[in-house]
């Protein structure tokens, strides 16, 4: 005979289960899970309601996979992100509030400005696109390029979902195609992670795909290959900002620098950790 379990209980020993494992917030994401089986916060808090055998089955095989290291993320299937519930699976980089400073970094290039055209380059998921887009309307052209098939997939999933005028491209960013040029905007989330952090990822972070981590031995790969490919497609002032891995500031600088970019500045998250390099191409 299987066991009677409410809500209220199964939130209880779920918690002290994840807890008991080593998971770091036990609470939040046996929450989590619970809400991924259909119930809302407010339920799930009051304890209502009574979980069926099948739902009893969903919640432990979501545990067991947690606790293998599986990324909660992957689990639920979705993921917030500046507002935005995108979807996130195996073979796609899972959006991180570190991006947000990101996006605002684009859209504090873009206040007062009319008739851009704005490219999210290494896109994944489209979150930094996605954000750009729901909270800029002076737009006149977007692009979102990502070259892993997996990732792709994910990435037109998320612009279906909000109904994007966003054109996805599936393309190589490193040879990319004719589409995105003349651009007055670029923001990119490249792989920055050295050789040494490679070595010593945590458990979740070995799930994700490996392309979209990876920069080399100095983690800097992606910054002097993309620069070099993408700073004549923007316009005379236009600006190419990119996330970077923590105290990358004054090595980014100097390859924005070299490759002839001007005006180039940090911006800080809410940490006061600089999250962002960007720089502008040269009035002509």
């Amino acid at each position: 005979m299987v066991e009677e379990i409410t809500v209220g209980a199964a939130l209880r020993r779920l918690t002290h289960y994840l807890e008991e494992n080593g998971i770091e917030a036990p609470d939040f994401e046996a929450l989590q899970m619970l809400q991924s089986l259909g119930y809302s916060k407010i339920r799930i808090l009051e304890g209502r309601g009574v979980l069926t055998q099948q739902q009893q089955e969903q919640l432990r095989q979501l545990a067991s996979r947690r606790l293998e290291g599986e990324p909660l993320q992957y689990l639920l299937g979705e993921w917030e992100f500046y507002g935005l519930t995108l979807k996130v699976g195996p073979g796609v980089l899972i959006p991180r509030p570190d991006t947000e400073t990101l996006v605002e970094a684009g859209l504090s290039y873009l206040k007062g400005r009319t008739g851009c055209r704005v490219l999210d380059l290494c896109a994944g998921t489209g979150c930094v696109g996605l954000a750009v887009e729901q909270n800029a309307k002076n737009i006149s052209a977007l692009y979102a390029l990502e070259k892993e098939e997996a990732a792709f997939f994910y990435l037109k999933e998320n612009l279906a979902a909000y109904e994007s005028r966003i054109m996805p491209l599936h393309q190589d960013g490193l040879a990319p195609g004719p589409e995105a040029d003349r651009l007055d905007l670029i923001l990119c989330n490249p792989p920055y992670l050295t050789g040494e952090d490679m070595e010593s990822l945590q458990t979740e972070v070995r799930y994700e795909p490996p392309s979209a981590l990876d920069g080399g031995e100095d983690g800097l790969d992606f910054y002097r290959r993309l620069t070099a490919v993408w700073k004549d497609r923007l316009v005379s002032g236009g600006l190419l900002a990119y996330e970077i891995g923590m105290g990358q500031q004054e090595d980014v600088t100097q390859i924005l620098r070299q490759e002839g970019l001007e005006q180039i500045h940090w911006k800080e998250d809410l940490s006061g950790i600089v999250r962002v390099v960007a720089g502008r191409k040269p009035m002509q």
